[in-house]
């Protein structure tokens, strides 16, 4: 609206000085005619005068009522350019009237939205803040203060080694390797005093039954000065031949297998070392690449063989279970079927995980014909790839490379785990 204003005094200055200028000119133009013909009327009157008066008194008659016509015509020219003037000021002045007047109501409009829209987001804002502190209040009643008492410590080492071989003879034959040998360690450090031993609560290995189904025992325990993900159980020292049940040792020589005096660790998830290679040869347009991945030294929790050979259920087992103790005397190294306590966790289940696997291989060749630059192309290379089609281990799971969790306190435990999908990939690079 302030706006405005000034632009409708803008627009009615404008008119009127147009208005004046029109009235100026009309007048200049009255003036400029009458000038015209006050010498032809001299001129004619002076030429006359041999004639009669009444020709005399004809001609001024006429003259006269020429002149009035034109004052008369010249009269209603400016009051028509005045009126017209009057109107167009006055459309304007009407015109920023209801611009004004539509500018306020929008304006109001708008003001009254905003507000609405303030008021509702300040109560939801309101309303949130105040379920959330009676949240807070509710949860906090649930809490107990404790220390965190550990964290851990993680020491990894890094040796690159790269051989590359270029041999010239009638062709070029090109070898690249790169061998890749990271070192890790992971150590759980106190960082308050205390002698707290941590479990972790994973589900592995059985020892009661709830509603027909095996209430799992932890796999793993956590304490200070020991590496993380170390597996914790039983030693199993094979199956008593008379009573088909499972021998776990007793380590703190009382007689009785007990949870707190003969668990002991019984298997450690990281490796010694981790290494990789790469390789790329190259013959005669002919190109072959390779990579090698491997573990060394750690050890692998095999939960699902618990499921598979455990025979604490009705579920379907691997045939190996058909050499279990069947009666007194037989010797065999899987315990009799139903009796949950062969089942509990122990070295029975731990299996080194040590591993090589070529995990990808991919075989091109580099197509070199003069038809191709007539087609615009600078490359045409066809290729196989496989992937996790060749692995060395001893193992007994699917894949040794993968574990059930990827936390660095739960690593290294098979339970039912998805193994690495074995692909053969077939393609062509095209440059152009």
């Amino acid at each position: 609206m302030v706006v405005l204003i000034p632009f409708s005094m803008f627009v009615i200055v404008v008119f009127m000085a147009v208005h004046t200028v029109v009235t100026v000119v009309l007048m200049a133009a009255s003036a400029v005619l009458i000038a015209f013909l006050m010498p032809f009327h001299m001129l004619v009157t002076v030429a006359l005068i041999p004639f009669s008066m009444l020709e005399i008194v004809v001609l001024m008659a006429f003259h006269t009522v020429v002149t009035v016509a034109l004052i008369a015509v010249n009269t209603v020219v400016m009051i028509a350019a005045m009126a017209a003037s009057a109107v167009l000021i006055t459309v304007l002045i009407a015109f920023h009237m209801l611009v004004t007047m539509a500018f306020m109501a929008f304006h109001t409009v708008v003001n009254v939205a905003l507000i609405a829209f303030s008021t509702v987001v300040i109560a939801v804002l309101i309303a949130v803040h105040t379920e959330l502190m009676v949240f807070l209040i509710d949860v906090n009643t649930l809490l107990i203060a404790v220390l965190i008492p550990f964290q851990t410590v993680d020491a990894v080492f890094f040796i690159e080694f790269q051989v590359e071989v270029s041999v010239v003879r009638m062709d070029v034959i090109t070898l690249v390797m790169v061998l890749l040998i990271p070192f890790h360690t992971a150590e759980m450090v106190p960082l308050i005093a205390a002698s707290t031993v941590l479990i972790a609560v994973l589900m592995a290995g059985s020892v009661t039954m709830t509603q027909g189904r095996a209430a799992r025992e932890n796999a793993v325990r956590m304490e200070p000065g020991k590496p993380l993900s170390m597996f914790y159980g039983y030693i199993f020292d094979g199956v008593d031949p008379e009573t088909g049940k499972a021998i776990y040792r007793d380590l703190d020589g009382d007689g009785n297998i007990t949870p707190t005096g003969d668990r002991d660790y019984i298997g450690n998830a990281n490796p010694l070392f981790i290494w990789g290679m790469t390789n790329n040869l190259s013959w005669k347009g002919i190109n072959l690449s390779f990579l090698i991945t491997s573990s060394i030294g750690n050890d692998i929790f095999n939960a699902s063989r618990i499921e598979m050979i455990g025979m604490y259920s009705g579920g379907n087992q691997l045939k190996e279970v058909i050499r279990r103790w069947r009666y007194p005397g037989q010797v065999t190294s899987i315990p009799k079927a139903g009796d949950l306590y062969n089942i509990r966790n122990s070295t029975r289940w731990v299996e080194d995980g040590s591993y090589l696997k070529i995990k990808n291989i991919t075989l091109s060749y580099d197509v070199k014909a003069k038809f191709l630059r007539k087609l615009h192309i600078s490359r045409l290379q066809p290729y196989i790839t496989l992937d996790n089609m060749i692995t060395f281990t001893g193992y007994s799971g699917y894949d040794p490379e993968m574990s059930q969790w990827s936390s660095a306190t739960s690593m290294g435990i098979d339970w039912g785990t998805y193994p690495n999908v074995k692909t053969v990939t077939f393609g062509v690079n095209v440059d152009f």
